[in-house]
């Protein structure tokens, strides 16, 4: 090849190149790493106090479809409900009982992670997804059939939204849990 022949592919190669490894490099971070997050939501309670309560968020490979698994675990709704209690997986298997399959659908635009519960949502024995309402003083956990918890990743940093509503499980009342999301590994 003639040197002229080496500029022009040169030329059009490089910038091609460049291009590809900087929308790779952009898209790195874009999806959770695998591992052990420690997470925190906060919001407002019915009465308007604020809540703030700690928990653990892990992150895996799922193998059907979905990007990964997901499962947040802050207190225990069901068990000792207060303010900000809430666990929500992608699938009803994340708190050691419930079905391997996703409970949920994924979404993803513009580095955006949007997960939506199933409506109707699956039994309790198939998922074991429930939240304490934070619209509505009563003791009891809801399971969610409605909203979404949305978050973006920035290493190992994950910041979001939940914003969910769902059925009481005692009672039937419908309840909300809003809350602001931040998870570091």
């Amino acid at each position: 090849m003639s040197r002229r022949a080496w500029v022009v592919v040169a030329v059009a190669v490089v910038p091609v190149a460049a291009g590809v490894g900087a929308w790779a490099w952009s898209r790195a971070g874009d999806e959770p790493a695998s591992g052990t997050y420690t997470a925190t939501v906060r919001g407002t309670n019915f009465n308007g106090a604020a809540f703030e309560l700690a928990g653990e968020l892990t992150v895996g490979a799922s193998g059907d479809g979905l990007p990964y698994k997901w499962c947040l675990k802050v207190g225990l709704p069901a068990g000792d409900p207060r303010p900000g209690a809430i666990w929500f997986g992608s699938h009803g298997s994340c708190f050691g009982a419930g079905r391997s399959s996703p409970v949920v659908t994924w979404q993803e635009s513009g580095g955006e992670h949007v997960l939506v519960p199933l409506n109707p949502p699956p039994s309790v024995r198939d998922s074991l997804n429930s939240f304490y309402a934070t619209n509505v003083d009563m003791a009891e956990a809801n399971q969610p059939d409605g909203g979404a918890i949305r978050f973006r990743v920035d290493g190992d940093r994950l910041t979001g939204t939940i914003d969910l509503t769902g059925v009481a499980m005692g009672n039937a009342k419908r309840g909300t849990y809003t809350a602001t999301l931040e998870a570091t590994r």
